[in-house]
C-alpha cells in the first residue's frame, strides 16, 4: 500500500503530512507568542493620564508615577533607557516623578546602567520614592536570594540624586499649593512604620502616600492619607483576551489591580510598571502613568 494513510475525522481526510503541517503551524504560534512576550510588549511603553482628586484642590501639578523597574538579566539596560527617554520627551514636565518600589529584582552584580538611568530621572524633576519587596529585606534575602536589607538600592538611589521616603515625609510644592508626601516601607519585607511618616489625625494638607503592595491600605486604615500610590502588581503582568483573567496578582485583594480606584472614600492608584518579572509580557503593556492634581 502506497502513500500516507488516511483517518476521516467528521468526514474530512486527515493524514500524517497534515497533522505535521498543523503541528508545525501550532509550534511557530507558540514560539511567536513566546517572542511577543519577550521582546515586543515589554517595550511597548502607554503613557496614561489620569486626574487625581485630592482635597483642597486642583493644584495645577502634573505628577509622574512609575514603579517596577526590576533592573535584572531578564529587564535589561535597553528597556530601562527606553522608558527614560520616554519619560524625557513628555511636556510638560512633570513637577515630580514618584517611584513605588522595585528598582531590581534580586542581587545586582553590575549596577552602574542603573544608577546611570536614575540621575538622568533624577535631572528631568525631582524624584521621591519607597523601596518593594525586591528592594531588600527579609522577603528578599530568602524569596530572591536578593539582598538582607534595601542598603544597596538605597546608596543607589541617594547618589542618583533621589530623595526615598522610607518611613519618613516631606512637603511638594505645586503650582496651586502644598501636598504631603509620605513614603512607608515594604509590607512583605516587614518594614512598614507608619507611626514615623503618618499621622492618626487629619493633617492641614492634603496627604500623598506611596507605599509598593496595595494591599497595605488594609494595615493603615487608622492612619491618614487621603491617596495612595502603589506598584507591585505589574497590572497582571500577563492577561487573558476577552475574559481579562489575570493568573498571576501577588495581592490578597484582588479587586484592585491597576489604575484609579475609591476605597472607602480614599484613592489608590496602580501602576502596571516598567519591568515585569522574567521580562514577560501579554496584553498587559508597560506604563508611565500621569497623574493631573
Amino acid at each position: 500500500m502506497h502513500g500516507h494513510p488516511k483517518i476521516n475525522i467528521k468526514g474530512s481526510p486527515f493524514n500524517r503530512r497534515t497533522f505535521l503541517k498543523l503541528f508545525a503551524a501550532g509550534g511557530l504560534a507558540a514560539a511567536g507568542g513566546a517572542s511577543y512576550m519577550k521582546f515586543f510588549e515589554p517595550g511597548n511603553f502607554q503613557i496614561t493620564r489620569r486626574r487625581l482628586h485630592l482635597p483642597g484642590g486642583p493644584y495645577g501639578g502634573t505628577l509622574l508615577h512609575i514603579s517596577d523597574l526590576h533592573a535584572s538579566d531578564e529587564v535589561n539596560l535597553g528597556l530601562l533607557r527606553k522608558a527614560v527617554r520616554i519619560i524625557e520627551k513628555i511636556r510638560p514636565v512633570p513637577n515630580a516623578i514618584l517611584i513605588t518600589g522595585d528598582f531590581i529584582t534580586d542581587r545586582l552584580p553590575h549596577p552602574e546602567g542603573l544608577l546611570g538611568e536614575l540621575q538622568r530621572l533624577a535631572k528631568i524633576a525631582p524624584c521621591y520614592l519607597t523601596y518593594g519587596n525586591h528592594d531588600g529585606g527579609g522577603w528578599s534575602g530568602f524569596a530572591y536570594r536578593g539582598y538582607p536589607n534595601t542598603d544597596f538600592v538605597d546608596r543607589i538611589c541617594t547618589q542618583a540624586g533621589m530623595y526615598p521616603l522610607v518611613n519618613k515625609r516631606t512637603e511638594l510644592e505645586l503650582p496651586g499649593g502644598r501636598v504631603i508626601l509620605a513614603g512607608v516601607g515594604d509590607l512583605w519585607s516587614g518594614s512598614m512604620r507608619p507611626e514615623l511618616s503618618l499621622k492618626t489625625f487629619a493633617d492641614t494638607l492634603p496627604v500623598l502616600l506611596l507605599s509598593h503592595n496595595p494591599d497595605t491600605k488594609d494595615r493603615l486604615t487608622s492612619w491618614h492619607w487621603d491617596a495612595m500610590l502603589c506598584g507591585h502588581t505589574h497590572g497582571g503582568q500577563c492577561v487573558v483576551p476577552v475574559f481579562g483573567w489575570r493568573p498571576v496578582l501577588p495581592v490578597k485583594d484582588k479587586r484592585f489591580v491597576e489604575g484609579l480606584y475609591n476605597w472607602h472614600g480614599r484613592t489608590l492608584h496602580i501602576t502596571r510598571g516598567v519591568g515585569s518579572l522574567l521580562g514577560l509580557r501579554f496584553n498587559c503593556p508597560p506604563e508611565l502613568s500621569l497623574l493631573q492634581v
